[in-house]
């Protein structure tokens, strides 16, 4: 007896619907995706039940005729393509023909459709897949699908979804992101009898944005326009500031089609690199346009994942796009107080205009005190973070603004004046001071900078060591000095030594688990010390991060090492050569672990908080 047979009909499509419908988000996006490929300009979508009781979908598209109904509800029945060759030039949103028959065969469905120009539609019902019932109906011109009891005749598929709150997010998400990639079609969406999404269809991107996204968000969207070839990127990405935790404002459309990329994420990411802190991702909206025949759309069945032919190219076009964005385009945070800490603040005033007695008073500023203190503590241990303590004396704080180092001084009130930096002023900047031996405050036009100095610095010569491990190398030897490799990393010796070699350090080998230090870069000598090159061999071992990675990681360490630190005070002109450097780097905004290295206060909120 053959131990190989054919599968029914009912099995096929069972499984067929298993693969394109997962959930009720999966038959939203089917319907919708049918609408747009009809040319709909208007697709209604109602949701009872988180999709489980009914989903209806209206759209004023082209319709069928009653042969095309009758036809739409077939396994791989389609009117997207017509022979083999037409799948390597996909236009369409579908093409396989499977969605409107794997939903079928999984619910209780009634088609409603007319043609436009027609007097009469046709209606047709369906239930597990076989039609129960078709006649003649008078409707207006567009399809109507309403599927109802969906999964009923597959229990199992119901009870691996999600609670229902989840599966409603998953279907706004979803119609949220088609909206933003057809703002030219008005979308609305209902849930539960609650208006959630209803667009224009104005064709204006950044207004849907703010619908999806909120107003304020918005403020923080710049344009990304780039053309290479016949390639294009257009849309928005945001500010660093406004960046997540998580990849769930990442919205990209290509060639009209929302999908995942891997891919394109990561250039997205790559390209705002030092801007963003570590685990921080950028919100975007970018529309993609790419040869068809240079993107297959079939690697799955819900079509949301893409394969390029030449993922470098593509890659490439991605972060050149998006770093061209942010570098024409100011990325200095405003201050800006939400309407809550504004009550608070006016609150606080007020206690002492009132008649409150000197008791009261005195409660009120013991309260004030203390709150101070501890957030003097806080200050106190975040900036400790930052300075090594085996550089600095208990009662001195020793920086320098330039990688040679700054005799240090009382901290009595005495300043620092590094030569390196004395010179003009940072264009169109003017230096009001320096406030709390930390932030340098400077006037831009009308607005206020408040810049921090030890990420300022941090970020001026994070560049200025990059740009130099990127020239030839001159090396500085210095006493062989014997390093003791982390335990448990014998076996990566040879890994430690590509490693420290690719930083220009010059090692050997010394026994099984530990190196000999001969020289390093001559640029770092006044900032090397022993213990600096054995915390970048542990981090290399205990991050398992990529030679390159490692590298970059390197540089930034070094970078903070060598910075000038908090409570460090400096002269005019030191402030003054800082912010003259920081504005000549390529990315002034951030340190290069993300943190903003300035922020503006303008005019315009200063007088709002005066109540001018």
């Amino acid at each position: 007896m053959s131990g190989i047979i054919i599968l029914d009909p009912e099995t096929i499509n069972q499984i067929a619907a298993g693969e394109v419908i997962e959930r009720p988000a999966s038959v939203v996006k089917e319907l919708v995706e049918n609408s747009i490929d009809a040319a709909a300009q208007r697709i209604d979508i109602e949701i009872r039940g988180s999709g489980l009781t009914s989903i209806k979908i209206t759209d004023n598209g082209t319709g069928m005729s009653r042969q095309d109904a009758m036809l739409a509800i077939k396994p791989h029945a389609t009117s997207k393509i017509k022979k083999v060759q037409d799948l390597l030039r996909i236009q369409t949103l579908g093409f396989r023909g499977e969605a409107l028959s794997s939903i079928a065969s999984v619910s209780r469905l009634r088609l409603r459709t007319c043609q436009k120009g027609e007097l009469s539609g046709t209606e047709m019902f369906t239930e597990g897949g076989e039609v129960t019932g078709i006649h003649e109906i008078g409707c207006a011109g567009g399809t109507e699908v309403m599927v109802e009891s969906l999964f009923f005749n597959t229990p199992a598929r119901r009870k691996f979804l999600k609670k229902p709150s989840l599966e409603a997010g998953r279907i706004t998400d979803l119609v949220n992101r088609m909206a933003m990639s057809y703002p030219k079609i008005s979308f609305s969406l209902e849930i539960e009898g609650r208006q959630v999404l209803k667009t224009r269809g104005s064709g204006n991107l950044l207004e849907i944005i703010s619908q999806v996204y909120g107003r304020e968000k918005t403020r923080y969207f710049i344009p990304v326009d780039y053309k290479q070839g016949t390639r294009k990127v257009l849309g928005y990405t945001a500010k660093p500031y406004i960046s997540r935790s998580n990849r769930s404002h990442q919205n990209i459309f290509i060639n009209g089609r929302v999908v995942k990329s891997v891919l394109i994420s990561r250039a997205v990411e790559e390209a705002y690199g030092t801007l963003l802190p570590r685990n921080s991702y950028p919100a975007a909206v970018l529309f993609i346009s790419l040869e068809p025949e240079g993107v297959d759309v079939n690697v799955h069945p819900g079509k949301a994942e893409v394969r390029f032919a030449d993922e470098k190219e593509i890659h490439q076009l991605i972060f050149h796009s998006i770093n061209q964005a942010l570098k024409n385009n100011s990325l200095i945070p405003e201050i800006s107080r939400t309407h809550k800490s504004k009550e608070k603040f006016f609150e606080q005033v007020s206690l002492y205009s009132k008649g409150v007695n000197i008791k009261e008073r005195e409660d009120l500023q013991s309260i004030h005190q203390q709150g101070k203190h501890e957030e003097k503590e806080k200050e106190e241990m975040i900036v400790a973070e930052n300075v090594d303590v085996e550089e600095i004396n208990k009662d001195k704080v020793a920086a320098g603004i330039s990688l040679k180092d700054s005799e240090a001084q009382d901290d009595t009130g005495a300043e620092y004046d590094v030569e390196e930096y004395a010179g003009e002023t940072a264009e169109n900047i003017n230096i009001v001071g320096q406030f709390l031996g930390t932030y340098i405050l400077a006037q831009k036009g009308q607005d206020l900078l408040l810049v921090d100095q030890h990420a300022a610095h941090e970020r001026i010569l994070y560049e200025k060591l990059k740009g130099q491990f990127n020239q030839e190398i001159k090396i500085q030897e210095t006493l062989p000095t014997v390093l003791e490799l982390p335990a448990g990393t014998g076996l990566m010796a040879e890994e430690i030594l590509e490693f420290c070699r690719g930083l220009n350090f010059q090692v050997e080998l010394f026994g099984s688990d530990s190196l000999v230090l001969r020289g390093v870069p001559h640029f770092i000598k006044d900032i090397y010390q022993v213990r600096l090159v054995e915390e970048l061999i542990c981090s290399f071992c205990s991050e398992g991060r990529n030679q390159e990675q490692a590298k970059e990681e390197s540089i930034i360490m070094m970078a903070c090492k060598a910075a000038c630190k908090a409570n460090m005070k400096m002269t005019q002109q030191g402030m003054e050569a800082l912010m003259l450097d920081l504005f000549k780097t390529e990315v002034p905004y951030t340190c290069p672990h993300g943190r903003p290295t300035m922020i503006v206060l303008t005019r315009g909120e200063l007088e709002k908080s005066f109540k001018r």
